[in-house]
């Protein structure tokens, strides 16, 4: 809970007068969870097993269409016969039902003249795991299916590989949705490279790679980069792997090689989570979660891609968690959250317990410092939301998607000292519906999809299989001032006296005109003191207002004296300060900050 006091302290004749300005209860409450769209699983669809509809899900706008790509990994396609449960990927029109878009019809890879029969086995591929959104107008979008398997026989013999695969798409509009991907990255299907001898044991080298169990995307005018998790890589050592391509050159992929990588042991699981980030002033690093490394303490690795050698990593920082099994480096997230030059690193470490399973977030600032929050299965999923109260600061989203049954999101606001340990917002998916399961398994990347300037975000339910639409609301900043004019005297028979409060508001895409509700409490204590000729039992006094966009609105008020207490023998309680609080107890239609830095709750 944040909260701001500002006070003037003012003598007036034989009294002593505080006026204070008091805000509190005050809460960030700008994602509206009211106007909120939940998106259903079509009806052809929704009498199969759970299809983990919600799974992943990801926003595009090209400044007028907007599309929400809902993943279904577990789901049937009646688009490829005789296969079972490949999974798909929804394309849902904001105003519109979600329909299915169609990933790969394809049976077979391409063909490798050293093997006799290479075929692709989309059963169980989990196409659409993970969905990757370029932040542009005309994006590339990355699905993958991690869980995509080769089967290959070679004389005679036939061994099954799950490779993965990911495919690329180049969207231009909404119309690139009603045709395939056009290309797919990486299948890791060159299987002379499937299994590693080492002495007379065989062992998986990428074998079992799982390409796109995770996925980051960053890119900026020279470069677009993809960093694709594979924490099967190598008997489960794992590793990440970078797509690369600069604005004229060709993509490039590079694969570094784990077996000699003394900081990662086998099942480690490194590539669970990848993200990448500016740790250090003007260098891009990368990072990779390894959640079952040190001893099932886990770990996160930051790394950078060697420039003299491709096939190794140079480990700049190895974090590991703090209790056994928490699953430290299962989800990871890197942005700035205090307005420095430099990101912090965000690690969930979703089976943390101090009972059963909470979870737990980590923080590191400048790779050093460390904040620990927990919360119900919480950071199973963490995502940056960019600055999305307007703040200075970066937020971000963290999922608890077993929390209360329904599951939960928690919004946390940047500051100065980096984030809070307090959230400013707690969303639960039962309040988009009592059925609703699995809330918060995963939360898009924010884009703006209505043009108000404001990140939107979307949220998938993967058990209820439904996915929800949140939008952001405007935030405005309103500045108050309650005076008095000292130069007006209060003399010794005064029955009252006069109070000026102005105040007036701004904000980005704000609207034109709000109205308020004023909360007046005087002198609640003494009851020396009530406003106008008005009298009422708790000396609070509800004032409805109307303000203006950028006017400054000032009223008076006349706070009358008891004339029982001017001439009162108890000059105890006569020169004690008579207190003024001011408070807007009320903002309708939109959600506000108050004051220069504090945040605001929603009105009823």
């Amino acid at each position: 809970m944040l909260y701001s006091i500002s006070s003037t302290k003012i003598n007036i004749g034989f009294y002593n007068f505080a006026l204070i300005i008091l805000q509190y209860n005050v809460l960030a409450y700008n994602l509206n969870i009211d106007n909120a769209k939940v998106f259903n699983i079509p009806k052809v669809f929704n009498h199969q097993r759970g299809s983990y509809f919600g799974f992943s899900v990801a926003l595009y706008t090209d400044g007028e269409d907007s599309v929400l790509l809902v993943s279904a990994p577990r789901a049937n396609t009646s688009i490829i016969e005789n296969v079972i449960e490949p999974g798909t990927v929804f394309q849902c029109p904001i105003n519109e039902a979600c329909k299915e878009w169609i990933i790969d019809r394809r049976n077979k890879p391409e063909n490798h003249k050293q093997y006799s029969t290479i075929n692709q086995i989309k059963d169980n591929a989990w196409i659409g795991a993970t969905i990757a959104v370029e932040n542009k107008t005309n994006p590339k979008i990355v699905v993958c299916a991690p869980r995509l398997k080769n089967s290959v026989t070679n004389k005679n013999v036939s061994n099954w590989f799950m490779n993965g695969i990911c495919y690329l798409s180049l969207i231009n509009s909404t119309k690139s949705f009603e045709k395939e991907t056009e290309t797919d990255i990486l299948s890791f299907a060159k299987v002379q490279e499937a299994i590693y001898v080492y002495g007379k044991t065989n062992i998986y080298n990428f074998g079992m790679s799982q390409v796109g169990f995770s996925m980051h995307m960053t890119s900026n005018d020279l470069k677009w980069d993809l960093i694709l998790g594979s924490p099967g890589v190598f008997n489960w050592k794992g590793t990440p792997l970078l797509v690369t391509k600069s604005i004229r050159g060709k993509t490039q992929t590079i694969i570094p090689s784990i077996k000699n990588e003394r900081s990662i042991h086998t099942n480690s699981y490194f590539g669970y989570a990848v993200t990448s980030g500016y740790f250090i002033k003007g260098k891009l690093w990368f990072a990779s979660g390894a959640p079952r490394a040190s001893n099932i303490h886990g770990a996160a690795i930051i790394f950078t891609f060697s420039h003299s050698d491709n096939t190794k990593l140079e480990v700049k920082k190895l974090l590991i968690g703090e209790q056994h099994g928490e699953y430290f480096g299962a989800a990871l997230s890197s942005c700035n959250l205090n307005g420095d030059d430099k990101d912090e690193l965000i690690v969930g470490a979703p089976h943390w317990s101090k009972n059963i399973d909470e979870g737990r977030m980590y923080i590191f600032t400048a790779l050093n410092d460390v904040r620990k929050i927990s919360g119900s299965r919480f950071g199973s999923i963490i995502t940056c939301l960019g600055d999305i109260d307007y703040d200075g600061y970066g937020d971000i989203a963290v999922g608890a998607p077993y929390e209360e049954e329904s599951g939960a999101i928690y919004i946390f606001n940047g500051n100065s000292n980096g984030l809070p340990k307090q959230y400013s917002q707690r969303i639960i998916g039962k309040q988009f519906g009592r059925n609703i399961r699995g809330f918060g398994i995963s939360i898009s990347e924010p884009r703006d999809i209505n043009g108000d300037k404001y990140p939107d975000i979307a949220v998938g339910a993967y058990l209820s299989e439904q996915a929800v639409l949140i939008k952001s609301k405007p935030v405005i900043i309103i500045t108050t001032k309650l005076a008095y004019d000292e130069n007006k005297k209060l003399l010794k028979n005064s029955t009252s006296f006069l109070i000026n409060l102005c105040a007036h508001y701004d904000g980005i895409n704000a609207p034109k005109y709000i109205r308020i509700v004023k909360s007046l409490k005087i002198d609640q204590i003494y009851r020396r003191a009530h406003y106008n000729t008005e009298k009422n039992n708790d000396n609070i006094y509800k004032l409805p207002d109307t303000l203006y966009k950028s006017k400054n609105l000032c009223n008076e008020f006349e706070i009358h004296l008891k004339v029982r207490f001017l001439f009162t023998k108890n000059f105890k309680n006569l020169f004690k300060r008579i207190n003024i609080f001011l408070r807007f107890l009320k903002i309708y239609f939109i959600y506000i900050l108050l004051g220069k830095y504090s945040k605001c709750n929603k009105s009823n």
